[in-house]
């Protein structure tokens, strides 16, 4: 992940979680790796986000 990272093809994620603890540890291990993440509860509410 850190490759695509520095070759600056990958900034941004969805994550899709529905367990807010596990949430919140996806989204800060990923932001500690310099991505923006938008995060979800539901599938529904992913897939009207990913469009």
């Amino acid at each position: 992940m850190n490759a695509l990272i520095q070759a600056g093809t990958m900034t941004r994620i969805l994550a899709i979680e529905d367990d807010a603890i596990t949430a919140k540890e996806i989204v800060t291990e990923l932001n500690s790796h310099g991505l923006e993440v938008d995060w979800v509860d539901n599938g529904r509410d992913g897939l009207a986000r990913a469009v």
